[in-house]
């Protein structure tokens, strides 16, 4: 995770981004290195700035010598903040599916959203979740798995 740290402090000076702190998070079996910045203009444009980013990162660390995790660029929470909104959908959901023990089909979204998805109700009990359909309207669906 140095390794990561060291490429984004690097990233960002050489961008001419000033930042404070760059911290490292797990959220939903995710790793995060979330960056605390008073600069916003990452964030513009719905965070497509943010997600230029993570792709940045990613692709440089491609060559460096060491294995390195995938991890997720995040900037004064705001991807922590869609996964927990995520995750507590899902949870609602998973509690309706087991109250009326009936199949709740979500809403398509994108196979990482599925993924926080599936595991976040990994860990619940009498739930489970299977993927269904094709391309943008892949989705989850999560069946009551009690008897």
């Amino acid at each position: 995770m140095d390794t990561l740290k060291t490429i984004l402090t690097d990233t960002l000076k050489h961008l001419g981004v000033p930042f404070s702190s760059i911290e490292h998070d797990v959220v939903a079996g995710q790793d995060i290195l979330r960056i605390e910045t008073e600069d916003t203009r990452l964030l513009a444009n719905h965070a497509d700035g943010l997600y230029a980013l993570d792709y940045l990162i990613r692709k440089l660390s491609e060559h460096s010598p060491d294995t390195l995790p995938r991890v997720l660029i995040d900037i004064h929470g705001y991807r922590v903040a869609k996964i927990k909104e995520i995750q507590d959908k899902a949870r609602i959901l998973a509690e309706r599916a087991r109250s009326f023990a009936y199949e709740v089909e979500m809403s398509p979204m994108s196979s990482y959203e599925r993924l926080i998805v599936h595991a976040t109700l990994a860990e619940e009990e009498g739930v489970e979740t299977e993927s269904r359909g094709e391309g943008r309207e892949r989705r989850v669906v999560i069946k009551c798995s009690l008897s």
